[in-house]
């Protein structure tokens, strides 16, 4: 049987010791996911955009699932535009505005904010990716043909992950290193 308001009591411990580290929020929220809570999911995921607005995009998916079903598609604009309030240089949230946009079918908007990104960071890889489905979709062939260039130039200086204690090279950031089980900060 599942025990989810024991773990809550243990998560929300956890955050008294440390309110930056993401994991017990997110597993607040999806525990209240569980439960069909999905007001007390909500809460919790933008009590953690605004505590640890660094990490927000790990909830960004989990926020628009549950407002989108919800019909409230206009809060998670609010959501991105809060976090953006406070570092307009947020480049998750600019790239989820972005797509935010395109989902409401307004592809100039998103274009423009996706080049926005890019302008701020060249080799972002997540904002060339959203940009090139918007102008496939959209018919700009030029425009296209020159972002999947720069896709490819900037593929070879894409990031990596190095674990601080063995050195392991992972293509994604993860808290727990996979080879020497060591907790990456």
């Amino acid at each position: 049987s599942r025990n989810f308001k024991e773990a809550r009591i243990r998560f929300k411990e956890a955050i008294k010791l440390e309110p930056l580290f993401p994991s017990p929020y997110i597993y607040i929220g999806d525990s209240y996911l569980e439960e069909n809570r999905l007001s007390d999911a909500l809460n919790i995921w933008k009590t953690f955009t605004s505590v640890v607005p660094k990490y927000a995009s790990m909830v960004f998916s989990r926020l628009e699932k549950v407002l989108f079903e919800a019909g409230k598609f206009e809060e998670i604009e609010q959501i991105y535009r809060t976090i953006l309030d406070k570092n307009p240089n947020h480049i998750d949230a600019l790239i989820a505005l972005g797509e935010f946009y395109y989902k409401r079918g307004e592809p100039d908007r998103a274009v423009e904010l996706l080049n926005q990104v890019l302008e701020q960071d060249a080799t972002s890889i997540p904002a060339r990716k959203v940009l090139i489905h918007i102008l496939e979709t959209n018919g700009r062939p030029e425009e296209l043909k020159n972002q999947i260039v720069l896709l490819l130039e900037n593929l070879s200086s894409s990031k990596e992950y190095k674990c601080e204690k063995c050195g392991k090279i992972l293509e994604d950031f993860i808290w727990r290193c996979p080879c020497c089980q060591d907790w990456c900060s």
